[in-house]
């Protein structure tokens, strides 16, 4: 039969007897993918608004399978697009 508990060893798990790195990883090379609350937590604004604008397709979003996802840079490329210059009196 197979093993299937997750043990923890220091930052990393084991599943089955393989060792996987659990840290998430952000680089430019490998942007990191973030969940709906780490979205909505990233841009400081409550989870029903990301999920309207999930729904109003208004920003972009990754599907794995039935999870929804936002790439980091599309995050801050939604803030520079709602971006509005002073106005100087």
């Amino acid at each position: 039969m197979l093993d299937t508990t997750a043990r923890s060893h220091g930052g990393r798990s084991s599943f089955s007897g393989v060792a996987l790195d659990m840290k998430p990883t952000s680089s430019p090379q490998n942007p990191r993918l973030r969940d709906v609350p780490e979205a909505a937590e990233y841009l400081h604004v409550n989870i029903h608004f990301v999920r309207r604008l999930v729904r109003d397709r208004r920003i972009p979003f990754v599907k794995l399978g039935h999870l929804v996802r936002f790439d980091t840079r599309d995050l801050d490329a939604f803030v520079d697009a709602g971006r509005r210059p002073a106005i100087s009196v």
